[in-house]
């Protein structure tokens, strides 16, 4: 079996690490998580709503969504090289709230047969990382 990427996979990888490089706080660089550390609980909010934001310009808050529902629809191998790539570089994880909510989930991860019936008022908040 061959793990190596195809020139796809390599060339989305390669984006994913530019993107990191070019986009991703210095503090979670050397930090890790930004709900734990030092400053003030409101510039870590802050900041991490800023990259929220920056992944949700991507369609990287809801990568499995369809981009008409504010998705990247990215394939099942591009969401791990995504993921995998996040983790090397100590990104915050993509989705949901961190730290957990106690409560779970208002809506489904992923638009299932009832998405076209979804109405924008829900799906585009949710993929621009606003919800």
């Amino acid at each position: 079996m061959d793990f190596n990427d195809t020139p796809e996979e390599a060339e989305f990888r390669h984006s994913v690490r530019t993107f990191l490089k070019e986009e991703l706080p210095e503090r979670f660089k050397t930090e890790g998580n930004p709900f734990t550390g030092g400053g003030d609980m409101r510039s870590r909010f802050e900041e991490m709503k800023e990259w929220r934001q920056k992944l949700a310009v991507k369609g990287w808050i809801a990568a499995a969504w369809p981009k008409e529902y504010g998705g990247a629809g990215l394939s099942t191998m591009q969401q791990f090289i995504m993921n995998e790539e996040l983790a090397e570089n100590r990104a915050p994880p993509v989705g949901g709230r961190h730290p957990p909510p106690p409560y779970p989930p208002s809506r489904p991860s992923t638009p299932g047969p009832a998405a076209p019936r979804l109405p924008a008022r829900l799906a585009a908040p949710t993929g621009s990382g606003n919800r």
